[in-house]
């Protein structure tokens, strides 16, 4: 699709004028040749920049399906009074799209740094960008690519547009999108067409604004809509406790330690930098413990597993008892079973899966079912 798109628009080019869009096209497919988003490649990113916009000749947006994307830029330029420069536009406006893409997936390689957006924000400050790429990693992080849509639209919108989304508004967007996005993900509910039908509405709403008002609404239609589609709390409770993390099971790694990260944050003090990252520590070790025996699978799950600065895993010993002096270095004294646990050096399945039924409270207050606040 992507191909056929670009000889449309180059159809309508003049030659003379080629060299600009030219360049500009081979930045968009070298931005998704580097992309580490799961499934980006030429034709998924011109489905979430095209859907992420709005359309001025249709009243209500619907989704545009891959099928029908070249259909929908044709009738775009075909709608305009100058072909050429329509379509000189909608490549660099895809030019603009690649690149929030490119930042987005590197807020996730990178932790959520608000670093990686300075380049493409006229008025960047790392004041105005941390606490907004704490919710970009949250939503992030959860794996799924259906919230891009909506990204895309509101990060242009922040970055790249004269007329700028405040930033409280795009923070309280943000808020209500990661909630409802990460619990959904954990509850590892796949995505349907109203999922893709509530991202594209709002991101299409959020491209149309004329005013902060309808950012209002956009929202306000988001909270709506979600609040029918949420994960309740025991499809959220259970996703927790599904959650593994070993040497052979990596793929819930990073939900693992966003969730203990924004543990360890919601509590009044923490030990950690965690502007340094962290790492995974298994407090019950692995050695000679057998994952397909199901009295061992307490050992993966998140009760047994426990933040703890970079580099510090190789020097533990195995044994609960012999670590918990160094252990007691990092762990919060709020994670009661944890510590409780360190004071007596004494640790099993008993005790972690109080752990996990605590992890699993104080996720639901981090993760609370969506509201317009």
């Amino acid at each position: 699709v992507m191909d056929l798109v670009k000889n449309m628009l180059f159809a309508e080019i003049p030659s003379g004028d080629e060299d600009s869009s030219e360049r500009a096209w081979s930045q968009i497919l070298q931005v998704i040749d580097d992309s580490r988003f799961q499934g980006i490649n030429p034709d998924s990113f011109l489905y979430y920049a095209w859907n992420s916009r709005s359309n001025p000749n249709v009243s209500k947006p619907e989704i545009i399906e891959q099928a029908r994307l070249r259909r929908s830029i044709s009738q775009r330029v075909d709608c305009s009074e100058d072909r050429a420069a329509a379509s000189e536009q909608i490549v660099e406006d895809l030019r603009t799209d690649a690149r929030i893409i490119e930042c987005l997936n590197n807020t996730l390689i990178n932790d959520g740094s608000a670093q990686v957006w300075k380049e493409i924000s006229s008025s960047w400050r790392r004041d105005k960008f941390d606490d907004i790429c704490e919710h970009l990693y949250g939503i992030l992080v959860s794996g799924s690519m259906q919230p891009i849509t909506l990204l895309i639209s509101l990060m242009r919108a922040y970055t790249c547009e004269e007329q700028k989304l405040s930033r409280s508004q795009l923070l309280r967007f943000l808020r209500i999108i990661e909630r409802f996005q990460f619990r959904w993900s954990i509850a590892q509910k796949s995505s349907t067409a109203s999922i893709r039908g509530l991202y594209r509405q709002a991101a299409s709403t959020v491209s149309a604004r004329q005013s902060s008002s309808d950012v209002e609404r956009a929202i306000a239609d988001f909270v709506i809509a979600s609040r029918k589609l949420d994960a309740t709390d025991v499809q959220f409770k259970e996703g927790i406790n599904r959650l593994t993390y070993s040497k052979t099971k990596k793929k819930d790694l990073f939900k693992i330690r966003h969730i203990l990260t924004r543990i360890e944050k919601s509590y009044n003090t923490t030990k950690l930098n965690l502007a340094k990252g962290s790492s995974i520590e298994h407090l019950h070790g692995l050695e000679g413990r057998s994952e397909a025996t199901p009295r061992n699978s307490w050992i993966f799950k998140l009760g047994n597993l426990a933040i703890i600065p970079p580099g510090i895993n190789s020097q533990l010993p195995a044994p609960f008892p012999e670590k918990s002096t160094e252990l007691k270095k990092f762990i919060n004294s709020e994670d009661i079973e944890l510590s409780a646990a360190i004071e007596f050096k004494d640790w099993g399945p008993d005790k972690a899966n109080l752990r996990l039924k605590a992890i699993t409270e104080r996720s639901l207050k981090i993760w609370p079912k969506v509201d317009a606040n």
